[in-house]
């Protein structure tokens, strides 16, 4: 496993809107079914930063996307790689919210903003209870949006708000120590994606890439232990391993 430098862009923030920005805004218009894929456009833009000469052609599905890199097709799939256990946890809640999102923009009385809610890092949680935390929420945030007064319940121990272009929510589950990624988590990973290569080809690309992304905000994300010297032979051309938060990129294969 090696690391790839990262190229040197003059105006980062710059570059990296004009990688994305075409597809982001192909996808704008249904953010809450889009998510997902906006999020891979996200990692896939911060991927595409390493390299010269490679751009998204294409949105797509198996693969994730079609890069071009001069007359070259490359079929990129795309990975988040997460813990399974936590990863419910925050999608539990993170399912919540944009409900509780919705609802809250119908309310003609509040103002656009952003509200960052700290939860209870012992809660419990059961899908039959949905609802019920769904009303408690929407009760408490108008509350302190319209009072600044957080009441007293059982799900947000503290909010901080600010203006914003819209009504936003973010759920914030605390301090957490993020678990190491292991060459078993990898390989598992990666040979999940091998089994559907034959659908992958029928893209019709020169290469086919995997990009696994780990690294990111959450206690479902993994970290890379700097003891990590993982090596596969792939059936991908190339396997890339992209640490988000950190914004490194090291090649697999």
């Amino acid at each position: 496993m090696k690391i790839v430098n990262q190229i040197n862009h003059e105006n980062y923030h710059e570059r990296l809107n004009e990688l994305i920005n075409p597809s982001l805004n192909l996808l704008q218009n249904n953010r809450n079914t889009n998510k997902k894929k906006i999020l891979e456009v996200c990692h896939t833009g911060k991927f595409l930063m390493f390299f010269k000469n490679l751009k998204i052609q294409k949105l797509y599905e198996r693969p994730d996307f079609i890069l071009a890199q001069d007359d070259i097709l490359i079929g990129l799939e795309h990975e988040v790689l997460l813990s399974q256990s936590h990863k419910e946890k925050e999608g539990f809640y993170d399912n919540i919210f944009s409900m509780v999102e919705e609802d809250l923009r119908s309310e003609k009385q509040l103002p656009n903003f952003l509200a960052n809610c700290y939860l209870n890092k012992y809660l419990d949680f059961q899908p039959k209870h949905k609802p019920e935390i769904r009303t408690i929420l929407k009760d408490v945030i108008t509350e302190f949006v319209l009072t600044n007064q957080l009441v007293e319940n059982p799900l947000i121990d503290r909010i901080f708000k600010m203006p914003h272009s819209q009504i936003s929510l973010c759920p914030n589950l605390g301090a957490w120590w993020q678990q190491n990624l292991s060459e078993q988590n990898l390989l598992e990973a990666i040979m999940k994606k091998e089994e559907k290569v034959i659908d992958y080809k029928k893209a019709g690309c020169d290469k086919l890439w995997l990009l696994i992304v780990v690294g990111s905000t959450g206690e479902s994300s993994y970290e890379i232990p700097d003891n990590l010297n993982f090596l596969f032979e792939s059936v991908f051309d190339k396997v890339f391993l992209l640490e988000d938060f950190n914004n490194n990129l090291y090649q697999i294969n």
